[in-house]
């Protein structure tokens, strides 16, 4: 609070007896405060003064120092930053940018007159592009005071409405380091002054030391171990490892899609050509021997056998009338050996159209699961000699089944382990060894060339059959940078050949 004091000096003798002219005193007003303001005089004879002179810049930044000495976190300082400068630099827009550490690039942490900064707005984007062009990182990188416009020139391919009212910009680097993490960007209506930048650069100073100051300090511990652990002695330290890694045993392997199947399973295929009019099971259904799978349309077949019986009869009777014939003549005698030959003929269709009849019939050879796709898919197909139709399986005899591509077949023995990764349960693996694998690769329904592979469970296992997931099947120890490097090398020997 500022306090007064007036001294009384007395205007003549103090004997005199008093009169208004020796009641008239001069006061002499002391004001006690901030070592800035100016002593007034005031008196009868002195006017009070009423204009006040202008701000002296010293003053607003010695003012703006003791803020952020006194600040005590870090988003305080930030705070008074982008809004107390202005009392120094008269700007209309602050923003306080970041310098990344892992990508070097700047982003936008505070704004002035606000409490956030929406990073998606057109303002922030438009700026952030703009500090982090490639063609500007080594201009504004060199820890100097910089102005520009924003306005001149391809500075900007889309500037934000917001942005083209504030074109003249202020670039304050807030640190005494080639590489500032800490910048002030001033955006101004009217262009800069030029005298701002040395009225502003020990303010920035003292930014960049506040700044420093309330950063974390790191422990003894840890300030000894980056100083020991230098870049160069990490990337020496990297380089060995890999070194000695690289000759590192570890096995080759190869993923591959994989299947569970049946075990030697009974094949029922068509015995005929023709068309299938009815499938008598269900998929999956547990049958019995002999019992009827599959019924072909028989109306040929029955067709062929009515004809037959006829030709068989029509063959007969011709050979009992030669055969009458014959005792009486002796040319009869030499057509009953043809008469013979056409009724055995005839016999042996017969029996042909009867075996043909019941082939339209199919039955299951052994008991076990009846495996095929659908009923839909194969009644009133018509069906070649051969195609396989549906499979009868034991379902405690499965074993898997393994589809290698062609790009992914290593050298793989019988006995080698083998884990099935199945794509209901794909965190427990199944165990099981390799019993076979196929000399030539074939080629699967989506068009793939494959080696198929066999494995055997090393223990019984109660999965059903045509469950499915991932084969990871081992082969020989092979060093570690040929394990990974294996494809790399694959790829460029068969660009190029060399």
């Amino acid at each position: 609070m500022t306090s007064q004091i007036k001294l009384s000096i007395p205007t003549s003798a103090p004997n005199s007896p008093p009169t208004p002219e020796r009641k008239r005193t001069a006061a002499l007003p002391i004001t006690l405060g901030k070592p800035r303001e100016q002593l007034q005089l005031v008196g009868p004879s002195v006017p009070a003064q009423t204009s006040q002179r202008p701000p002296n810049p010293m003053a607003i930044l010695i003012d703006l120092e003791s803020e952020a000495r006194a600040c005590q976190k870090v988003s305080e300082l930030r705070f008074a930053i982008v809004n107390s400068t202005r009392k120094l630099a008269p700007f209309d827009q602050a923003l306080l940018l970041e310098r990344q550490t892992a990508t070097g690039r700047y982003k936008i942490s505070l704004a002035s007159s606000t409490q956030a900064v929406d990073r998606h707005g057109t303002l922030p984007r438009a700026i952030e592009s703009f500090v982090n062009h490639p063609d500007r990182r080594e201009t504004l990188g060199n820890g100097k005071i910089q102005r520009f416009n924003l306005a001149a020139g391809d500075t900007l391919t889309a500037m934000p409405e917001e942005l083209a009212k504030l074109p003249f910009a202020l670039w304050v680097p807030l640190s005494n380091h080639s590489i500032a993490t800490h910048v002030l960007l001033a955006l101004k209506e009217q262009d800069w002054d030029p005298a701002f930048e040395s009225l502003i650069a020990p303010l920035a100073g003292a930014y960049g030391h506040a700044l420093q100051a309330l950063q974390p300090k790191p422990t003894a511990s840890i300030s000894h171990f980056r100083t020991f652990v230098s870049k160069k002695r990490v990337a020496v330290a990297s380089m060995v490892m890999m070194a000695v890694l690289a000759f590192v045993p570890v096995p080759l392997t190869a993923l591959a899609p994989a299947e569970i199947i049946a075990s030697s399973p009974a094949l029922i295929t068509a015995p005929l050509d023709g068309v299938i009019q009815d499938i008598l099971v269900a998929p999956g259904t547990i049958v019995e021997k002999d019992t009827i799978l599959v019924r072909f349309s028989d109306t040929k077949t029955r067709n062929e056998l009515e004809l037959a019986v006829k030709a068989r009869s029509v063959a007969e009777a011709k050979y009992f009338r030669v055969l009458q014939s014959a005792v009486s003549t002796s040319k009869d005698m030499q057509e009953l050996s043809v008469a013979k030959a056409e009724l055995a003929m005839a016999e042996a269709d017969l029996a042909y159209a009867r075996e043909m009849l019941a082939r339209t019939e199919l039955k299951a050879t052994k008991p076990g699961l009846a495996i095929y796709s659908a009923k839909s898919d194969w009644i009133g197909k018509p069906v070649a000699i051969g195609e396989r139709i549906m499979e009868i399986a034991d379902p405690a005899l499965t074993e898997i089944r393994v589809d290698v591509p062609v790009s992914d077949a290593i050298a793989l023995k019988q006995g080698a382990p083998v884990s099935l990764f199945l794509d209901g349960d794909p965190l427990h693996a199944v165990a099981a060894t390799i019993d076979r694998v196929s000399y030539r690769p074939s080629l699967t329904p989506d068009k793939q060339m494959v080696f198929k592979i066999a494995a055997k469970f090393n223990e019984p296992v109660d999965h059903r059959i045509g469950l499915r997931g991932t084969a990871r099947l081992q082969g020989d120890s092979v060093t570690l940078g040929f394990y990974l490097f294996r494809r790399p090398m694959a790829f460029v020997r068969q660009k190029i050949g060399y």
